[in-house]
């Protein structure tokens, strides 16, 4: 039986098996029969799509609309849109970085010209500081 839920879980995964791991009896026909009928027509399992995987196929323009994308793509489809996604989305996060790296150069050149400079900016706050402690 164990034998057999290994044969399963190998076919799931879409790896390459021996078929000496098929011979186990009615048990694992019955499951390999279940299995087979989510695949498509290459051996690839279906994915059942939430609203948030509909806005990424949508996004990354494997489907036109949301109302154009089905209840259920395949595995593969639906990686290849989260890869795209998440590429996509560490582009925005590195292109952000980059941005407001220059807004802080800008920031602090501006800064430099009013002749403020951190030295300055503390010691005035610890002045203010000991003036309301000692009164």
């Amino acid at each position: 039986m164990f034998r057999c839920i290994s044969a399963v879980c190998r076919i799931n995964s879409g790896l390459i098996f021996r078929q000496s791991e098929l011979q186990c009896g009615a048990f694992c026909a019955r499951h390999l029969s279940v299995s087979s009928a989510k695949h498509g027509s290459a051996g690839e399992g279906l994915h059942r799509t939430s609203n948030f995987d509909k806005k990424i196929l949508v996004w990354t323009k494997m489907f036109p609309t949301i109302a154009d994308v089905p209840d259920e793509v395949t595995e593969v489809k639906m990686k290849k849109a989260k890869d795209v996604f998440r590429i996509r989305a560490n582009i925005m996060m590195a292109l952000t970085t980059v941005g407001l790296c220059v807004l802080y150069i800008w920031s602090g050149r501006r800064a430099v010209e009013r002749g403020e400079n951190i030295h300055t900016v503390n010691r005035d706050r610890h002045f203010e500081f000991s003036k309301k402690s000692e009164s």
